[in-house]
């Protein structure tokens, strides 16, 4: 049997982490420090939409360009870029040039390389799982993503005590680790990428329908996308009210807003779990999936 754990799966998994531990960490700090910067919800929900919305365009944009260029390259060049960036942020805070505007603008940057990277990411990840390994490999990813949330409250704790200059310096080195561990991954995307030299746009626009119209056949991934779209919608206004919601009705409400999201961290830890042991059936996977995304959808109206 092959083995999960190659030198390519485990470096990617220790990249990934180190990047995940720092920009969570930076990510719900930032959070703290809008809401706190400008005592404005409304100024928040800008903060929000400004990272939220190339989300929305860049996988769209980002996507055929991920299959002419290599995405390990791809990968890294953009952990080194974000080191930069937050490195930029902790130095406009600490000689007193920052302000919400620069703020916001550096994010919509911020989000436009995420959303990139998130493309290249998902894309690269499954060439360097080994044959018949994929359901583990995706259980340790989900649980890993899932763990990294612990380091909320170590945000919390950090902006408190340290202020945000120190929680952007160190969410620059994670990325600089994380870089670094990248670039050790051995070249598995072949020979084919080495006429990229002569991508043109017209061949961009074309490589960008042939994507619309496969969507579009694919009627199963079609629909999936369209759940996903809705979903990240709905999520993306409720992300905007809980944070403000709980600091505004509750002495040090981002405690409680940590306490609730802990429950979360704490399913999801079991779920992963529970699918790098267990097998579940072909023939069932399907209506589990369902019974989930019902389930998660009707969160809001329980609640």
């Amino acid at each position: 049997m092959n083995r999960l754990w190659t030198k390519n799966y485990t470096i990617i998994t220790i990249g990934s982490v180190v990047s995940m531990l720092g920009n969570s960490m930076a990510g719900f700090a930032m959070s703290l420090f809008v809401l706190d910067y400008t005592q404005s919800p409304l100024y928040y929900a800008i903060y929000m939409f400004l990272y939220t919305l190339p989300q929305i365009a860049a996988p769209v944009l980002a996507g055929p360009l991920m299959d002419r260029f290599s995405r390990r390259k791809t990968i890294y060049i953009l952990d080194f870029a974000s080191m930069a960036i937050y490195a930029l942020l902790a130095g406009l805070m600490h000689f007193g040039l920052f302000n919400f505007w620069v703020f916001a603008s550096i994010t919509f940057i911020i989000g436009t390389i995420h959303s990139a990277y998130t493309v290249a990411f998902e894309s690269f990840y499954p060439m360097l799982v080994s044959e018949g390994n994929y359901i583990k490999a995706y259980s340790v990813l989900s649980t890993l993503e899932t763990l990294v949330l612990v380091m909320i409250p170590v945000s919390t704790f950090l902006y408190k005590t340290v202020g945000m200059v120190w929680l952007m310096l160190i969410n620059s080195a994670c990325f600089c680790t994380a870089a670094i561990f990248e670039t050790q991954i051995s070249d598995v995307e072949g020979k084919e990428r080495q006429s990229d030299s002569r991508y043109t746009f017209g061949g961009y626009m074309e490589d960008m329908k042939e994507g619309m119209r496969y969507l579009w056949t694919e009627k199963g991934l079609l629909y999936i996308t369209l759940y996903f779209i809705f979903c990240f919608m709905a999520m993306g206004a409720s992300n905007v009210i809980t944070l403000p919601y709980f600091k505004a009705g509750y002495d040090n409400g981002e405690y409680i807003y940590m306490s609730v999201w802990g429950f979360m961290v704490l399913g999801r830890v079991l779920g992963g779990m529970m699918h790098y042991r267990l097998h579940l059936p072909e023939k069932h996977k399907f209506t589990i999936a369902v019974c989930v995304y019902v389930a998660a959808s009707c969160r809001g109206y329980w609640a």
